[in-house]
């Protein structure tokens, strides 16, 4: 994803905004117990990072 370069002047490539390296996906894995979020890098599929969520209401 690249973003547009500074509408004041749009011919001066060091107005752009900064560019991701690379864009992510995210995925969501729902368990009984927690939810599992996880970024993926697109270009690469190497996963970057993860964030998991406990479910305090879960009795098992």
């Amino acid at each position: 994803m690249e973003f547009a370069p500074s509408p004041e002047n749009p011919w001066d490539a060091a107005s752009a905004t900064d560019r991701p390296e690379s864009p992510t996906v995210l995925t969501v894995a729902v368990y009984p117990d927690r939810t599992v979020v996880r970024a993926f890098d697109v270009l690469t599929g190497g996963q970057v990072n993860e964030a998991a969520l406990g479910n305090p209401l879960y009795r098992g």
